[in-house]
């Protein structure tokens, strides 16, 4: 009964260091699962990754995933002509591309289901689709092994650091042309906008050059119209309009009175 009542302590002991040890499992589980969330924007800015392709290639890449709707949209300029095949890879780096995971072909909620219809030279790309179909298709296995595809080994699709890239057609196969990483710029699905303080490393291109603001007419200061002014009445000459009229006015008023005086 004494070891007994010795021992019972020590159980209370291990019981509250047990059921706060889960509690701070419980948080943490929390914390991660809010840090994976993969809603946002996410943007990226295509760069030339092969000179012997194209060194004026230029564009960016913008995705949006809120809860079920994934958008994409590829702006690409400097083209050098051709299809160009784009995918979302499993790398982190463009020295580090990783494999081709989602196809942005004609129909994003599939691996092969438009996976024959690529743009072609300067374009600008905009689909959408459903991202747990999307999703769901990842997830299938793998029965194609010669499509250069791979499936997703994780249950969502992580977009930060994610590699964007483009290829060109070339008579030896696809090579890279043109490459960029994935950054988040946004949580705010009605209020995402492109990040424009950020510098925009761009190669020089005649599609890319500001045109610069016509000239603008020189001001000119409006002329004020003449002064007109009325002339000033001439009191020194007799020989006026008036003058000759009170001058008439009086001699008519001296024949008058010069009658009455003399009749």
């Amino acid at each position: 009964m004494i070891s007994v009542m010795k021992t019972l302590p020590f159980i209370a002991v291990l019981i509250v260091f047990i059921s706060c040890g889960k509690s701070v499992k419980d948080k943490t589980d929390d914390e991660i699962q809010e840090e994976v969330s993969t809603d946002g924007t996410y943007s990226a800015w295509l760069l030339p990754a092969n000179d012997s392709v194209s060194n004026r290639v230029s564009g960016d890449v913008k995705i949006k995933k809120y809860g079920d709707d994934f958008r994409v949209e590829v702006k690409l300029n400097g083209s050098p002509g051709g299809v160009h095949k784009q995918y979302l890879q499993t790398g982190t780096s463009c020295k580090a591309i990783g494999d081709r995971l989602v196809p942005f072909d004609d129909d994003l909620s599939g691996q092969l289901r438009g996976h024959s219809h690529f743009p072609s030279g300067n374009y600008h790309y905009k689909r959408s689709t459903s991202y747990y179909l999307m999703l769901s298709d990842l997830h299938l296995p793998d029965d194609m092994s010669g499509d250069q595809l791979v499936k997703l080994t994780d249950w969502d699709l992580p977009l930060e650091r994610k590699v964007v890239a483009v290829y060109a057609k070339k008579s030896s196969g696809d090579v890279l042309m043109a490459c960029g990483v994935l950054t988040k710029i946004s949580t705010n699905e009605s209020g995402d906008t492109w990040n424009e303080t950020s510098p925009v490393p761009r190669t020089p291109d005649r599609d890319h050059v500001r045109s610069r603001p016509r000239p603008r007419p020189p001001r000119t200061t409006p002329v004020p119209d003449p002064e007109v002014r009325e002339p000033a009445p001439d009191t020194g000459n007799a020989s006026s309009w008036w003058e000759r009229m009170r001058e008439r006015w009086r001699r008519l008023r001296d024949r008058i009175r010069g009658r009455e005086t003399h009749p």
